[in-house]
């Protein structure tokens, strides 16, 4: 792609008939898109379904894009809360047609001993995708094995952060991991794991989008490592031939994802969340726009804001 746009739009527009928009954005916790009578899972207070901030809402808002990932569900695999309640604030009673109606998967964590609310570690996503476009485009959408802790969901279609040193525990015995003893080295492993998957959907011939929150600054430059496959990293670590979408199109312009909710917005915040995509799907020119939505009003609750881009098909 050539030439510049501005990259904060705070709205996405419809794509063209021949390609679709992927939406991600780390949500901290379902209190927003909960309805308004199901008792949220931790000590948090739900949104009526009438609040202009609730997930329907949010996709009306953006056209009903087909894909949307969510991170940081923060509910526990184990607590019996049926995640397909989220249907009520997802789908109106009156949906009829396929193109404003969604599905959701979802991941929950199955790591007993590191995920959980009072270590801070309550993970979980869901992929949110328009029924007409799963229809026609998706074969499965599925989790992987190396992955307890509820960070990962893979969607095949058809045709074409900060760890810190505090212990990791082995997730059968409660014990300090014997590989990865603290949460820096888990990291690293998972960054390994997910770069592994990549290049194996590969092998079997698919094109890798990569999308979500990738930690902290640290972390976010092992992804880059991992998963950008810049020539100073080859030498040092296998990675996956891939390309930042965002620094591809613009370059190095300053736009941000994080936003603290503790300060004033704009004076403490980062680039974390990123879409990545297979560096040939890039050339061919399959990505036809991206962006940052950053105001106050997409960050919502969270402290992250919806980063978005459009796929041809």
């Amino acid at each position: 792609m050539t030439g510049k746009k501005r990259a904060h739009q705070s709205t996405s527009s419809p794509p063209g008939r021949n390609s679709f928009r992927l939406f991600s954005r780390n949500i901290d916790g379902l209190k927003t898109f909960l309805p308004p009578f199901l008792p949220p899972p931790t000590n948090l207070h739900p949104l009526s379904e009438s609040s202009p901030s609730t997930l329907r809402a949010w996709l009306s808002r953006h056209s009903w894009p087909e894909v949307l990932f969510l991170q940081e569900l923060k509910i526990s695999g184990r607590k019996g809360l049926n995640c397909s309640l989220l249907y009520t604030p997802l789908n109106a009673a009156d949906t009829v047609s396929d193109d404003r109606t969604y599905t959701l998967d979802t991941v929950l964590p199955r790591d007993r001993q590191n995920c959980s609310p009072f270590a801070g570690c309550l993970y979980g996503v869901a992929t949110i995708m328009r029924k007409d476009f799963v229809r026609k485009w998706v074969a499965t959408v599925r989790e992987v094995d190396w992955d307890i802790e509820a960070r990962v969901s893979v969607v095949e279609m058809r045709g074409g952060l900060f760890g810190g040193t505090r212990p990791h525990l082995c997730p059968e015995t409660g014990a300090v991991h014997p590989i990865y003893p603290t949460r820096n080295d888990r990291l690293r492993a998972f960054y390994s794991l997910l770069r592994d998957e990549c290049l194996s959907l590969e092998a079997r011939g698919f094109h890798v989008v990569v999308a979500g929150d990738f930690f902290g600054e640290k972390y976010n430059k092992r992804a880059r490592a991992y998963l950008g496959g810049r020539k100073q990293d080859v030498k040092k670590v296998k990675c996956l031939d891939a390309v930042d979408v965002f620094r591809a199109k613009y370059g190095m312009e300053k736009r941000y994802t994080s936003y603290s909710q503790s300060k004033v917005w704009g004076t403490s915040c980062n680039r974390v969340d990123m879409v990545f995509v297979s560096k040939q799907f890039w050339e061919d020119w399959r990505v036809t726009d991206t962006g940052i939505l950053n105001t106050p009003e997409e960050r919502g609750p969270s402290n992250h804001v919806p980063i978005w881009a459009e796929i041809a098909l």
